[in-house]
C-alpha cells in the first residue's frame, strides 16, 4: 500500500525524529542490536535513519488510520508501540528489504515493513511477534542475529 505524507505530516514526524536523536544524544544511549552509528558498516547516518523511521510510522498510522504514538522517551523499553494499539513499524530503504525482528520482541504486537523514502512510503505487510520468531527466519549472519521476514510471509495491510 503507498501512502504519500503531507509537508504537514512530514514535519511532524520529522521533528519527533531529531528530538529522538537529540534524546540519544544527550543521555548516551548506546546503539541497539549492533547499529554503528554511521555509514562505515554500511548504516543510514543516525539522524537520517531516525527521520525516517518517524516518518514511517506516521505512514503506518496514516495507512491504519490509527493514532501514532510518535513517544521521545529517555528508556526505549518504556514505549509501547509505534502506532496505537500494538504496532511496531520496522523500516528500510531496501525496496526488497526484509522485516528484521528480534528475540526480545512481544509477540503479541503487530511488526509492519515499510519501504521507501520521504515522502512517499510502501506499507508492505505484517506478522504477529509470534508468528515472526519462527526458526526458518533465523539468520545469524548479520551484525545482530535475529528473524530477518521475507516479504513474501508477511500479511497485507487492509
Amino acid at each position: 500500500m503507498k501512502v504519500v505524507l503531507t509537508f504537514e505530516e512530514i514535519e511532524e514526524a520529522a521533528t519527533i525524529g531529531v528530538r529522538r536523536r537529540v534524546m540519544a544524544l544527550k543521555r548516551r544511549r548506546p546503539a541497539f542490536h549492533g547499529y554503528q552509528n554511521g555509514k562505515k558498516d554500511g548504516s543510514l547516518p543516525p539522524f537520517e535513519l531516525d527521520i525516517q523511521s518517524s516518518c514511517a510510522e506516521k505512514a503506518v498510522s496514516k495507512a491504519l488510520n490509527q493514532e501514532w504514538i510518535g513517544m521521545i522517551a529517555e528508556d526505549l523499553k518504556t514505549v509501547p508501540c509505534d502506532v496505537a494499539p500494538n504496532v511496531q513499524v520496522r523500516w528500510t530503504p531496501r525496496p526488497d528489504g526484509r522485516l528484521i525482528v528480534h528475540h526480545d520482541a512481544k509477540e503479541t504486537d503487530l511488526y509492519v515493513l515499510v519501504t521507501g523514502e520521504v515522502p512517499e512510503f510502501n506499507v508492505i505487510g505484517s506478522i504477529s511477534g509470534k508468528d515472526a520468531k519462527n526458526e526458518k527466519f533465523w539468520w545469524d549472519g548479520a551484525r545482530s542475529p535475529a528473524y530477518f521476514i521475507p516479504q513474501s510471509s508477511l500479511s497485507p495491510i487492509v
